[in-house]
């Protein structure tokens, strides 16, 4: 065997093994950086709807197109915030009741039509919101871990900063899943 040849078989060895690590180490990456998620706990999140909360003023629009979100079956909702810093909170029959030291994940998808900024977030937890900005549309990512209390609800809440103010936002597929997904 000559040198060349054992230089060359080492040499595809080396490279073998790197390519391996490699490999290893996106995968380890890809672990790292997974996210759980699971079902809907929302029965029927189609047809659940935001609501008008201390004296907000709206009207709602049904079966809106939004082209980015492939959807014909949209909900849009515009109009005044009340005296709550919350302007429109969903609808009863769409209030989780969770374990306790769980972590779940809320999301909709969600698209400001206003001209000011807008919140998206889980009841009584103003902290853990999400901000959509005017004119932007995305899919809106909330955690929650109720920790030991066994008294509270998960219900999704718009919030607009100022009382009087306008608002309108285009909304879909309101979701409360286990998980920080």
């Amino acid at each position: 065997v000559s040198k060349s040849s054992s230089y060359e078989a080492a040499k595809e060895a080396w490279n073998k093994a790197q390519n391996a690590q490699n490999t290893a180490n996106n995968a380890q990456n890809d672990i790292d950086n997974l996210e759980i998620g699971g079902r809907n706990l929302l029965k029927n999140s189609e047809s659940l709807e935001f609501n008008a909360y201390s004296g907000s003023a709206i009207t709602r629009e049904k079966d809106v197109t939004v082209v980015e979100w492939g959807t014909s079956e949209a909900t849009r909702v515009y109009g005044t915030r009340g005296t709550n810093l919350i302007a429109l909170l969903m609808s009863d029959n769409a209030q989780c009741f969770p374990e306790t030291n769980q972590e779940y994940s809320g999301s909709v998808y969600i698209k400001n039509n206003g001209s000011n900024t807008i919140w998206i977030g889980r009841m009584y937890n103003v902290n853990r919101i999400d901000a959509i900005s005017a004119g932007q549309s995305k899919r809106a990512h909330f955690t929650y871990n109720p920790g030991s209390s066994t008294t509270t609800i998960m219900q999704m809440q718009i919030y607009a900063s100022t009382e009087g103010e306008a608002f309108d936002v285009t909304y879909w597929r309101p979701k409360w899943e286990k998980g920080n997904k």
